[in-house]
């Protein structure tokens, strides 16, 4: 295989993580050099994502009404059975081949939105490529600029990293009632410090039990009125961040 194009192609989907022409493009490629399997996969998974979760029959999905992908192609609508037809043809793909995916990493289709607290090392494979993670801390510092050189990944959960939350308890505490707090450290360097990890790259503050820091808040601090909004915030910084060390173009507003 022409290790120069496989690069290539690789790092035009990076660069455009919404663009399906490019991914089917490298498909094409992948035929014509003995890569059949996956470039099945890619166009299996894009045909997926078209799915309008509807039915000819139903308002959402005649699946619902069965407990298998493999009862909905027997005994659903044609469009459903299309759809379940796709879904387990790409789990058969997925199982074949594990290296599609890091070393070591458990992998799930676009249907799973979240994995066991246990996972510390997941990943979820959308239109063919990865693009969600599950890593702890230690995790993501480590392999982040691996995985961002060869995965369009836009979403990432540091499972260790967890939003507080604090009441407020006086008058004078301007800690909002409820709130989550995470810190805003703006554009700085990984400062691996008594084996934290005190900071990432236009991130938030993910080091969140120093006590000193709710009676006396940095100026950069932000504060998030619900956990999902926090947890989304340390998301889209952990993807600039694995981004930003491979050069590739912003894809959020900062």
């Amino acid at each position: 295989m022409d290790n120069k194009a496989l690069y290539q192609f690789t790092r035009r989907v990076l660069e455009n993580p919404e663009d399906d022409t490019v991914r089917l493009v490298f498909a094409d490629w992948l035929d014509e050099n003995d890569q059949s399997a996956r470039a099945e996969f890619i166009r299996t998974q894009i045909e997926i994502a078209k799915h309008p979760g509807r039915c000819d029959a139903f308002m959402y999905s005649c699946h619902e009404l069965f407990s298998s992908y493999a009862d909905t192609a027997a005994s659903g609508c044609d469009k459903c059975k299309a759809y379940a037809g796709l879904k387990i043809r790409e789990r058969e793909l997925l199982r074949a081949d594990q290296n599609w995916g890091p070393s070591g990493g458990n992998l799930y289709t676009e249907e799973v939105t979240s994995v066991p607290t246990i996972e510390i090392y997941a990943f979820r494979f959308r239109k063919g490529w990865i693009d969600k993670a599950w890593m702890n801390t230690e995790k993501f510092v480590g392999h982040a600029e691996v995985q961002f050189s060869w995965h369009p990944i836009t979403e990432v959960v540091l499972v260790d990293r967890k939003a507080p939350s604090w009441t407020m308890v006086n008058a004078d505490d301007r800690t909002p009632t409820g709130s989550s707090w995470w810190h805003d450290v703006g554009v700085c360097q990984i400062l691996p410090f008594d084996g934290y990890l005190h900071h990432l790259p236009n991130s938030l503050f993910v080091h969140l039990d120093e006590k000193d820091f709710i009676s006396q808040p940095n100026p950069k601090s932000k504060f998030y009125t619900n956990r999902h909004t926090a947890t989304a915030a340390l998301s889209r910084a952990c993807v600039r961040y694995g981004r930003t060390q491979n050069r590739l173009p912003e894809i959020f507003p900062v």
